[in-house]
């Protein structure tokens, strides 16, 4: 799979910044993101502090990796006492300055983390038909998930559409207008033998960590256009990866809302985990096929840890920040995933979950009313023919 990383690029921006320069033993970074993540990494190779990140959303605040966690702006002001240093992004050093109302114990170092534009297109797309509209990818991902339904009733597994997909049959009758991919759910049981039956198939590319064909730095698996294919961001990668179908897992969670925390914030450590040594330092000499391996090992035991067919509650399992969505529960009851019925979508019918109301509720709010304008923008992509 061609890729381009620009995590190289921004330690070398990152220790040339600090390198004999500054004082070492009071660093924090500004905002809980991917890249701060790549930072604490590294600091955490050389054996170095880092004291905290900062950062000003609520839902972020008290958050961790790698045991650094994530203090408030009046938290990081209360605890000055000695000189710091503030790492941040280029571009973001004035509005941290702001938020601190320039503390003069407080020294920011911006640090350019990209080797490209972070809004455009960076691998080399000169062999390729050119780009088409969202329209023209959208009947490819039809084309695919009428496929992938068939295969499904084919094999008898179940499965309904997920995320904005599910949005898109309720409030759209099929896609978003802008949505650029499809997002479906399955019981772990079935999305673990469709993962095994995909593999063996040639119409589309599949794509996932338990295929065992090739290391992918993606926990959700992918049932992929070969015609069309654009720019999958994952920090610090960009990757060129077909447009399609997102396959999610669905799993059991424990009965006791303190426990379902705890399980939910295991499942966001494991995907810390993931982006420290599988994103991170994908295509580097500092990959490891034995931490990857023990990962996915990790990711697939924490799926299937509390079997569905036992559970009454039952979420995404998703290694990443799934079961709760800033403090809110997306925990519901099994019969809200499981029960399902058909509906309009495009000019098909697929399956959809019974408690869909509860279950998009639960993941955006109001989800009938339209994002803003800029939202839609900002979600574009640019889509590639291959010649």
């Amino acid at each position: 799979m061609e890729y381009k990383s620009c995590a190289e690029y921004a330690i070398k921006n990152l220790k040339n910044e600090l390198d004999g320069k500054r004082d070492k033993k009071n660093i924090y970074i500004f905002e809980y993101s991917s890249p701060a993540k790549l930072f604490i990494s590294y600091f955490h190779k050389m054996d170095m502090t880092v004291k905290g990140m900062i950062d000003n959303r609520p839902e972020k605040i008290g958050k961790k990796f790698q045991n650094v966690k994530v203090l408030s702006v009046e938290q990081f002001c209360q605890s000055q006492k000695d000189k710091s240093v503030v790492l941040c992004e280029k571009g973001k050093a004035k509005k941290l300055e702001e938020m601190t109302s320039g503390s003069d114990n407080t020294e920011i170092i911006e640090i350019d983390v990209y080797n490209y534009k972070a809004s455009e297109d960076c691998l080399d797309w000169s062999e390729s038909k050119g780009m088409i509209e969202i329209a023209k990818a959208q009947e490819e991902m039809m084309k695919i998930l009428k496929w992938f339904h068939y295969f499904c009733e084919k094999n008898h597994l179940h499965y309904t559409l997920y995320s904005g997909s599910l949005i898109g049959a309720i409030r759209h009758q099929g896609f978003i207008p802008w949505d650029d991919d499809v997002d479906v759910i399955m019981p772990a049981k079935d999305y673990f033998k469709c993962c095994e039956l995909l593999s063996e198939e040639e119409e589309y590319e599949f794509l996932s960590i338990f295929n065992n064909k090739e290391y992918f730095t993606s926990t959700i698996s992918k049932l992929l256009s070969k015609k069309y294919k654009r720019e999958e961001r994952n920090f610090p990668l960009r990757q060129k990866m077909g447009i399609g179908i997102d396959i999610w897992s669905l799993g059991g969670f424990p009965n006791d809302i303190s426990d379902q925390k705890v399980f939910s914030d295991n499942m966001e450590k494991i995907g810390n985990e993931w982006k420290e040594k599988v994103v991170i330092p994908y295509g580097t000499s500092l990959f490891c096929k034995k931490d990857y391996e023990q990962l996915v090992k990790k990711i697939k035991e924490t799926i299937l840890k509390y079997d569905l067919a036992d559970s009454r509650w039952v979420s995404c399992i998703y290694c990443g920040t799934f079961g709760f969505n800033h403090g809110r529960s997306r925990v519901m009851l099994k019969e809200d995933y499981i029960n399902r019925h058909l509906t309009k979508f495009e000019t098909e019918e697929f399956w959809i979950p019974d408690g869909y109301d509860k279950i998009l509720k639960a993941d955006y709010g109001d989800y009938m009313i339209l994002p803003l304008e800029e939202k839609r923008e900002s979600k574009k992509i640019r889509v590639y023919q291959l010649g």
